[in-house]
């Protein structure tokens, strides 16, 4: 099978050509992609029409199980959004601190990365982004920084969905290499602040703001290794991004810069009630998947099918086996559902006639985009491993790089992160393919699959569709070729920085 490499390649080669030469939108060439894998599966590789329809049973039960979270994470954060409530948050920062550098730490990194936690899909740039410009500063730095910035945040972000997303490409557990991979973030973390500055006004604000910046980082970092230790990592996003702001405003208080205004009780009530929406959305998730009995109960309803075996005209086997299992009840987007209802009755004061209407459309226009690229980019990978591509690509990769492939796992991570826009797609595109050169490499399969879901979720922030949203809400629309070349050092060097980090793992 390993001389049919050059076919098995082909597939992600229109993919790449389509996004980046021809920056097609992801869904368009997700589908002429998608059509080559099935047609090379189907004679080279001589997949059965059996086995095509058991992959793509697998494709779509693994698809509606994201797009439930998806769809709630966007819901969620519409309601919030339509409320007003990171206008809210964002008009402290001022009386706090009249440090730019300080104010963009707190939002372009601590408080994106909140964000993140429960809206992804570039949600945290076109909040963020025009937030910094009404602070003053320039449009292409406010969209450099708030992409940049919560990077390192996104494997865990959208309530877990990415790290979700490789959890079913690879078949592991969350308890396999979630620690790993929140190191790795962590990791992360703490080198984008410091990247935040460069990027801003160079080593001079470094070295003033250096120790801030560490202990921001270090805040952000120990609070999602706990979260995902104790195996809260749906909330490790959320609840690390606030620790981050949380710091920064105790740190830009302690050092008195600014005007030093003082908020009356009425300003505090008013930050409790924009917080409360995220406070109900933590007791949910608490009360619905984590807290035992109820988890107990909710989880008695599964409906997982099973699958036969599928074997190729050229031997490859994928042995019988039920699919991904779906628990409505205690699914993690109910939770968002459950919070998106209280939220709304809460916010209600600040909402006009037609928010609920704009809400739903908003959500229903931004899912169905995003949904039709996740369909058609994860029945091209289940397609190709079906077929056995994906396991032709492994050797190949393991036969070129030798143990020195944990410098490449990152890069490759980051490069299905860019390609497609989303770390998502980056882990169900490339998970598999990373597991099995790490088996055939006899590597730790734990440290390249964090390798691949922190190098996706920072390659992600470049990608083209995401850059535009920043683009667009910033009155850069047309410039976005400038931003991802202002972004690509940076990238690159974080990229770097966890490779770094990768094969120290796989060495100590």
């Amino acid at each position: 099978m390993n001389a049919y490499w050059p076919w098995a390649w082909v597939p992600i080669a229109v993919l790449t050509v389509l996004m980046v030469g021809r920056r097609w939108p992801a869904w368009k060439a997700g589908v002429v992609a998608y059509l080559s894998a099935l047609l090379l599966a189907r004679y080279p590789f001589r997949l059965p029409w059996t086995g095509i329809l058991v992959a793509h049973g697998k494709a779509f039960f693994l698809w509606l199980d994201i797009l439930i979270i998806i769809t709630g994470a966007y819901f969620f954060f519409q309601v919030v959004r339509e409320a007003g409530v990171f206008k809210v948050m964002a008009s402290f920062l001022p009386r706090l601190t009249a440090y730019s550098e300080m104010q963009l730490l707190i939002l372009g990194w601590a408080f994106t990365s909140f964000i993140q936690g429960t809206g992804g899909l570039g949600v945290p740039v076109a909040v963020v982004a025009p937030l910094l410009v009404g602070l003053g500063f320039d449009p292409m730095v406010a969209v450099v920084v708030s992409s940049v910035g919560h990077g390192w945040s996104v494997t865990f972000g959208s309530l877990g969905t990415p790290f979700r997303g490789l959890l079913a490409a690879t078949g592991m557990e969350a308890a396999d290499f979630a620690l790993q991979a929140a190191w790795a973030s962590a990791w992360l973390a703490l080198t984008t602040g410091f990247v935040v500055l460069v990027l801003y006004r160079g080593w001079q604000a470094v070295r003033r703001l250096w120790l801030a910046t560490l202990i921001m980082g270090t805040a952000m970092g120990l609070m999602l290794v706990f979260t995902v230790r104790v195996g809260l990592w749906p909330l490790g996003s959320m609840l690390s991004g606030m620790a981050g702001v949380v710091t920064g405003l105790v740190v830009a208080w302690w050092q008195r810069q600014g005007n030093g205004e003082r908020m009356s009780r009425r300003d505090w009530r008013r930050l409790g009630l924009a917080l409360s929406g995220y406070a109900v959305l933590v007791l949910a998730i608490l009360g619905m998947l984590v807290w035992p009995p109820a988890r107990a109960w909710l989880g008695q309803w599964v409906w997982q099918p099973h699958f036969p075996a599928t074997l190729t005209g050229l031997g490859f086997e994928v042995p019988a086996g039920p699919g991904r299992a779906l628990r409505p009840l205690r699914h993690p987007g109910l939770p968002l559902f459950v919070a998106a209802g209280f939220s709304f009755l809460f916010y209600r004061r600040f909402y006009d006639d037609g928010a609920l209407r704009r809400i739903v459309r908003t959500t229903g226009k931004q899912v169905l985009r995003v949904s039709v690229a996740v369909f058609f980019i994860v029945s091209m990978a289940l397609v190709m491993y079906h077929a056995g591509m994906t396991t032709v690509l492994a050797h190949t990769l393991a036969s070129w790089s030798g143990p020195g492939y944990g410098v490449l796992a990152a890069w490759l991570g980051a490069f299905g992160g860019f390609l497609t826009g989303s770390n998502l797609n980056s882990n169900v595109l490339f998970g598999a393919l990373q597991q099995q050169t790490a088996h055939a490499l006899d590597l730790s399969v734990s440290v390249i699959l964090a390798a691949q879901a922190a190098g996706g979720a920072v390659g992600s922030v470049m990608a083209p569709t995401k850059v535009l949203v920043g683009a667009s809400t910033t009155g850069l629309y047309g410039r976005e070729g400038v931003l991802i070349r202002r972004m690509a050092l940076a990238i690159g060097f974080l990229v770097t920085m966890l490779s770094l980090w990768t094969v120290g793992m796989l060495l100590f």
